[in-house]
């Protein structure tokens, strides 16, 4: 992990705003873009828009929800209204929600 990341997660953890499975989703997400679409990501802001990260490509962000849902192996508990067709952006707007999401799913396993 690069210097600013760990610079960007520790202000983050003093602020309170992260749990430690929280910055360990978050981590996840970055590492899974960069993975995905061999890119490489700055660390950003929970508020940072995926539209942007992933240039408005929605087939992007439906592979990148997939893989993350793989990844924290919680497939069981998705529905169809999860990522709605069409609407990834709409659901997901920002990292922020994405990390809401994952983490409410995974401590329900």
């Amino acid at each position: 992990m690069n210097t600013f990341v760990e610079h960007s997660i520790s202000n983050m953890k003093n602020k309170g705003s992260l749990s430690d499975q929280d910055i360990k989703i978050y981590l996840s997400i970055l590492s899974a873009a960069e993975q995905l679409f061999d890119l490489t990501l700055p660390p950003h802001s929970l508020d940072t828009s995926f539209s942007f990260l992933l240039g408005d490509d929605r087939k992007k962000m439906e592979q990148l929800f997939c893989s993350l849902v793989v990844h924290w192996d919680i497939t069981s508990q998705l529905t169809n209204e999860d990522l709605p067709e069409g609407k990834e952006f709409d659901q997901f707007p920002t990292i922020q929600h994405l990390l809401t999401f994952l983490s409410d799913k995974v401590q329900k396993c």
